[in-house]
């Protein structure tokens, strides 16, 4: 009975698996997608603000796409994003060690999706004229963009750390270490480039993560 029950569930894991790892192959493209539309539809109203993709402007790009008339899209696109992050999180835990390093990095993946997620709460006016944010959601919006952007950093590495002796993962630890090295090129304050360098760091990031979702579907 027992050789009977883990046969039939064992389909049931895989498909859950290769689920997982689809969520982080889709989560990158589809929030960029979704940008870039939007960013086209409110372009006029972006213009408003004083933002320009290549203008040195302190208007906070993409999220002061929330705030125009079809905000709720992007609102939505946060969440979705950080949703489907968490959702492979979930089944790539299981390719990590039960060591410090693999809590941590587990941890600190969760962080970045969960962050995402969160910053669906919309920045404000204020945030967007380049000033302190004065309402409660704007300064969730900051507080959520900066735990991304420390975990960003930091979840590579652990990650790297954690997969440094399983064959299975041979090349990720230096592929995520070479994330970060881009990550501070691209977005960190020495070599911030504005928002062109933004979206590279986007790229990125998600990429990082659809790498590690494909892997895991490969060995589903």
């Amino acid at each position: 009975m027992n050789s009977l029950t883990l046969n039939r569930s064992a389909p049931g894991a895989l498909d859950t698996a290769r689920a997982q790892g689809l969520a982080a192959i889709v989560a990158g493209p589809l929030f960029l997608a979704v940008i870039a539309v939007l960013t086209l539809v409110e372009l006029d109203f972006m213009h408003g603000l004083g933002w320009g993709f290549t203008r040195d402007d302190q208007v906070p790009w993409p999220s002061g796409l929330a705030l125009g008339s079809y905000g709720a899209v992007q609102i939505a696109n946060f969440v979705l994003a950080g949703t489907l992050l968490a959702l492979f999180v979930r089944g790539f835990r299981r390719e990590l060690p039960a060591t410090r390093s693999g809590r941590i990095a587990v941890v600190l993946l969760a962080t970045i999706g969960v962050g995402i997620a969160v910053s669906g709460f919309p920045t404000d006016r204020a945030t967007a004229a380049g000033d302190a944010p004065n309402t409660w959601h704007g300064y969730l919006h900051v507080i959520a963009f900066v735990v991304v952007a420390l975990s960003s950093l930091l979840a590579p590495i652990a990650t790297a750390v954690a997969l440094r002796r399983n064959p299975s993962w041979r090349g990720f630890p230096a592929l995520s270490i070479a994330v970060v090295v881009l990550e501070l090129v691209l977005f960190f304050p020495l070599g911030f480039l504005g928002d062109p360098a933004f979206v590279g760091y986007l790229v990125v990031l998600f990429g990082w993560f659809a790498a590690l979702g494909f892997r895991l579907r490969t060995l589903s």
